[in-house]
């Protein structure tokens, strides 16, 4: 997550993996960390006393959600 090498869509964006890094769950904003803290489709109300399982909660989240989806992409 530090460096930047993970599977949201502006790193696939910037491997071209992926057309654009927009949000791919809701179509808003540049889909990265920062992003996972304000996008609307993930399930914010966990509320975590350590902000690292907040983070890995919002990258599973996010993860699981974009499994669910129709794949877009380069191949």
């Amino acid at each position: 997550m530090r460096i930047e090498h993970d599977y949201l869509a502006a790193h696939l964006h910037r491997i071209n993996v992926l057309p654009s890094q927009e949000c791919q769950l809701c179509d808003y904003g540049t889909m990265n960390a920062e992003h996972l803290r304000t996008c609307p489709v993930l399930d914010l109300s966990k509320n975590y006393q350590k902000s690292i399982f907040k983070k890995a909660h919002l990258y599973r989240s996010a993860r699981h959600l974009m499994v669910q989806q129709p794949r877009v992409g380069v191949g």
